[in-house]
C-alpha cells in the first residue's frame, strides 16, 4: 500500500513539473498582446525610414519597413518585411511573436 501512495506522489511532482515547462516554454517564445503604433516605410533619402502618421524619420536597418508596438509596459520597434505585413492597420490590437530581437510572426486575435 506504501509504494501505491509513494508512486502517486512521484506521478503529482512530475505532472507540476511538466506543467511548469510547458508555462516557462510558453513564455521563453516571447509572445505579446501589442498595439501598433505606428508603421515606417522608406521614403525618397536613402536608408532613412519614416512614419505614416508622426513623420518621425529612423535609420534603416537592413529591412525595408518597420513596425512599432506598444503595450502597457513600453514601446518596441521591430524591423520587418514590407510585403508580408502590410494588411495590419495602426491601432489594431496584435499577438507578436519575438525571437532574438526580431519578428517571428504576427496575428491578429
Amino acid at each position: 500500500m506504501k509504494r501505491v501512495q509513494v508512486k502517486f506522489v512521484v506521478l503529482g511532482i512530475l505532472l507540476v513539473c511538466l506543467l511548469l515547462l510547458f508555462k516557462v516554454l510558453n513564455d521563453f517564445e516571447g509572445k505579446k498582446w501589442m498595439i501598433i503604433e505606428e508603421k515606417y516605410y522608406p521614403g525618397n533619402t536613402p536608408g532613412i525610414l519614416f512614419g505614416i502618421n508622426s513623420g518621425n524619420a529612423l535609420k534603416r536597418t537592413g529591412q525595408k519597413c518597420a513596425i512599432e508596438f506598444k503595450n502597457a509596459d513600453r514601446s518596441e520597434i521591430y524591423p520587418l518585411d514590407c510585403d508580408r505585413y502590410t494588411d495590419f492597420r495602426i491601432g489594431e490590437k496584435v499577438k507578436v511573436t519575438v525571437s532574438k530581437g526580431s519578428i517571428v510572426k504576427i496575428r491578429r486575435k
